[in-house]
């Protein structure tokens, strides 16, 4: 098991004799595991079940992998991910995380002089889930494609996040996923996939709620408009990777 060797010392997975090809659709239903974290869950999981040809499972988890420090250590993507595809295998699989890593992030005292730190922590967050992607596919024969869904942009209160490094973060985070999809031996079977979801202006409050209201934190997208952007965002990118043949309408 690699359960201590993420964001220290990975094992190397062996190259494959050819380059694999990006997986074409699947011509037979789906069983599709879902693995994202607490923003990913204020999507319309029934709606979506009502729109793909396949099933879907959906699991919750926070941190990339074990941190003693976070809310929920037990449930990281790493721990979780492993024990759902050991109970019951899945052809697809979609993770959804990063988020809470840079929300654990101290970025409140004196941010600037530890960037470098701030900067190296959202860069592993990214190479820990890259990396439990390529354990998945090499530990899993039924599995075919990993689906990695970029983090949600942020817009965190003031008082939490002063200097709107978060934000920054979230980019860089983001952008690692890319290079590490370049140099994989898996490159075929994994789709990096953008969260099209940029909001400026009014769209901010539609869908992250009031900034007035005590339940907004800029970072979980609560409000109606949100909740079906996230909605229809899911569907598209389970259509466009190629996971579903098509949407019922």
């Amino acid at each position: 098991s690699n359960q201590n060797e993420i964001g220290t010392k990975t094992k190397t997975i062996p190259t494959e004799n050819k380059p694999s090809e990006p997986s074409p659709k699947p011509k037979t239903k789906q069983n599709i595991l879902f693995v994202g974290d607490s923003i990913r869950h204020n999507v319309d999981f029934d709606y979506i079940g009502k729109k793909i040809d396949g099933n879907m499972r959906t699991e919750k988890a926070y941190t990339a992998v074990y941190d003693k420090n976070a809310k929920f250590p037990t449930q990281n993507f790493q721990a979780v991910i492993q024990k759902k595809l050991h109970e019951e295998p899945a052809n697809a699989l979609i993770l959804h995380g990063g988020s809470v890593d840079i929300t654990n992030l101290d970025t409140q005292t004196d941010p600037f002089n530890q960037i470098e730190y701030l900067k190296q922590e959202a860069v592993k967050s990214s190479q820990n889930l890259f990396k439990i992607a390529e354990n998945a596919l090499s530990q899993n024969q039924n599995l075919r494609n990993v689906v990695i869904i970029e983090r949600t942009e942020r817009y965190d209160k003031e008082e939490n996040d002063p200097f709107r490094v978060k934000s920054q973060l979230t980019k860089l985070g983001n952008s690692e996923y890319k290079k590490l999809l370049k140099d994989s031996h898996f490159k075929g079977k994994i789709i990096v996939s953008q969260n099209n979801l940029t909001v400026s202006g009014s769209t901010v409050e539609q869908r992250f709620g009031s900034l007035n209201d005590k339940n907004f934190d800029g970072i979980h997208l609560t409000n109606g408009q949100g909740r079906s952007d996230l909605t229809q965002n899911l569907l598209n990118i389970l259509y466009d990777s190629g996971v579903i043949r098509y949407k019922y309408n």
